[in-house]
Parts: C-alpha cells; structure tokens; sequence
C-alpha cells in the first residue's frame, strides 16, 4: 500500500478531531423542587497529563535516542486512543464532571476580576484597580441582575463617581437603542438593579452595560459589562416539575415536565451530585418539541456511578433548558432556571450497569484511529 499523502493525513485527522468535538456537543436533562442547597467544595482533581503523538516509523538501526522516540510515539499512540475512549465512554448525552467544571456547575456565573485601570506602570493610573461585575450572565424574562463598581487606589478602597450607567442593545434593523440606568451609591462604590425586561420584552440576545466613573485623581473613563437576556415574550417553554426517577436498562432516568409555548429543537442539561454534595455527572437531552405539556427524559449512564462510586440519594440540580436556533446571531431563547433540586430515591450501586456500551460509530472511529496512527499519522491530545 503507498503511503499516506499529506492530503489524507490531514483528512483523518480532521475526521477524528470533528467526531471528539461532536460528542462534546452531544448531551442529556429534567425538573426541581425546592429543598436544602447543595454544598459547595473546593475542586481537588487534578488534571490528565498531556501527551502529544510522534509519528510511527521503522528504524532498521535504532539508536537509544531512537528507541526513546519509538517509545514515546508508541505511548502516544495508545494515549490518543484512551482519550477517545474517555471521551466516548458513556452513552449519549452523560458527561463526568467535578467542581473544576465551573461553567456546567455554575453556569452563567460571572468571573470578572479586579483589575488595573493601566497595566502601563508608569502612567497616573497604575495606582487604580477596577471591578465592574454583576451575579449573573444570563437574564431570562422579569430576573433582576445586580450590577458593582468599586475602585481601590494602592489597594485601598477609592470613592467611585459614576457619571452614567446606561444599557444599550442593537435591533434587528441595526439601530442601538439605549436607556439609562439609575446608580446608587454603596459603600465606596456604586451598583444598579437591571431589569431589562421592563425595556425590551421582545428581544433575545445580548445586552451590553456601558458605565462612565471617575475620581479626583482619574480622567473620567468607561467600563463596559455584557449579558445575554431571553424577554419574557421571548421565553419558549417552562419547566414545571420532575415528577419521576427510576431506572431503565441499569441508567438513572428522570423525567421533567416542561409546558411548551413555541415548537423547536430544545437543549436541556441538568448536573447530578451524590450523597454528600459533590457533583459527578451532567446529562443533556436536545429533543423536538411540540407546544403543549412534555416530558423530557434525562438519562446518566449507569457506568458513571460505578466509576465514581458514589452513594445515594442522588441530587437533581442546576437544570437548564434553551431553544437552539443556530441561525441567530442572537443566541437561544431560555427557559428560566429553577432555583431548587430534586431528590431521588436510594439506589444501591449494583442496580446500575457496570458495561461500556460501544457504537458502531465509536468502534468506526476507533478503527480509523488505529489506522492513521500506523501509518503515521501524529496526534495531539487537546491541551
């Protein structure tokens, strides 16, 4: 067989990196009711190593460099394929996950940072910090966001002269439409409650919080805070409640209820925690939808609580849900969060399944792998 052209090369590896990014985008989700919060930890895994393939080839003298080159491509290798395997080791729409997941386990926080207002040292301002910040990214319907400024000079709290603070969006015709915030002073800083639905009920997309300070020691300056808000005109559906869970074929199951306004494609997510606390697992369902009262079914693999060998009753929390529309350049419209969790039943770890359960495209894509790394194909696991 003639070896592999750079053309192909380059092919297979684009086939197996687009198959690794559409698991990433493939997932499962329910409904709560309210309860006791959910504690929060610290993080305490620590990442996989990172490896990256060299390429395969035969050495009719091998030189211990050599031979540590041939090694390390072999070890790549067999890293490349784990790493799919990992990655496809549960069925569609599970996905392992610990605190340090922080936009699936907090998503829509917020991680603004206080920050200098020159990085230049030897400008006036490189005495000054700032921190525009709100407690959340997404605004769905009648939510308030709660927007701070605060100013420190030599690590020292400033006083915060906010001249304006204004929300601006842009229509679908192009034009931007603005209104002004009203500030109040707290503390030495400044804040708002926004409340943009009481100005654009009908639009989805982003928001962006344009704020004017100074101080007597500051040129009048601007910091700028965006936010993706879902009208309430706009919201296409509503959770309800999870009114089940049970087991089906050795996987956790539970069913949300949703009312549906508007027909589509929609994503929901939800994360599941353990006995004690500690998330573990994240499962996203996109289904079709018709308007009317659904059910959407989201299952956690049942290989999932074995590998982390977590103990029941099981936490239900974090459940999110959006209407896809790729074609928008404004984004989703979403369904408002519930602040709650649902509790399940007690089940023993010998009631799940302890089996992978491979696909024929899995097996296909393993295949190809396994192929291109013969014939010397280099990997690159993601950083």
């Amino acid at each position: 067989m003639p070896p592999l052209g750079r053309r192909d090369k380059i092919f297979i590896a684009t086939a197996a990196l687009l198959s690794v990014c559409l698991w990433l985008l493939s997932a499962r989700a329910p409904v709560l009711t309210k309860s006791t919060p959910v504690a929060t930890r610290l993080p305490t895994d620590a990442s996989p190593p990172k490896t990256t393939a060299a390429p395969l080839g035969s050495f009719p003298i091998v030189s211990s460099a050599q031979s540590e080159a041939v090694e390390q491509t072999e070890q790549s290798g067999r890293d490349t394929l784990q790493l799919f395997k990992d990655l496809n080791r549960y069925g569609d729409g599970t996905q392992a996950i610990t605190e340090k997941n922080l936009d699936l386990v907090d998503p829509g926080a917020r991680h603004e940072r206080r920050r200098p207002l020159s990085r230049n040292p030897l400008s006036p301002d490189a005495d000054w910090d700032i921190l525009l910040t709100a407690d959340r990214f997404f605004i769905t319907g009648d939510d308030v966001a709660e927007i701070s400024l605060e100013l420190w000079r030599n690590d020292l709290p400033a006083a915060a002269n906010t001249l304006s603070m204004q929300a601006e969006i842009r229509s679908a015709d192009g034009t931007v439409l603005k209104r002004q915030l009203a500030v109040t002073a707290a503390g030495q800083g400044a804040e708002t409650s926004f409340q943009p639905d009481l100005f654009w009920p009908d639009y989805t997309g982003p928001i962006r919080v344009r704020v004017a300070f100074g101080n007597f020691g500051v040129e009048t300056r601007e910091a700028i805070l965006d936010f993706h808000f879902t009208g309430s005109s706009r919201v296409p559906a509503n959770f309800t409640a999870v009114s089940a869970d049970y087991l089906h074929s050795g996987d956790l199951v539970f069913d949300v209820g949703i009312e549906v306004k508007l027909a589509g494609t929609y994503r929901i997510s939800a994360n599941i925690h353990d006995r004690f606390g500690q998330p573990f697992g994240r499962s996203q369902l996109d289904t079709n939808l018709e308007p009317g009262s659904r059910v959407a079914s989201l299952e956690f693999d049942g290989l999932l609580f074995h590998d982390r060998e977590v103990q029941g009753p099981f936490y239900l929390t974090t459940l999110r849900g959006e209407r896809l529309n790729p074609m928008s350049m404004a984004g989703s419209d979403h369904l408002a969060l519930i602040e709650g969790q649902y509790i399940s039943q007690d089940y023993d770890l010998d009631q799940f399944k302890n089996t992978v359960v491979r696909s024929l495209r899995t097996e296909r894509m393993l295949k190809l792998y396994k192929e291109a790394l013969a014939r010397g194909v280099e990997f690159a696991p993601p950083e």
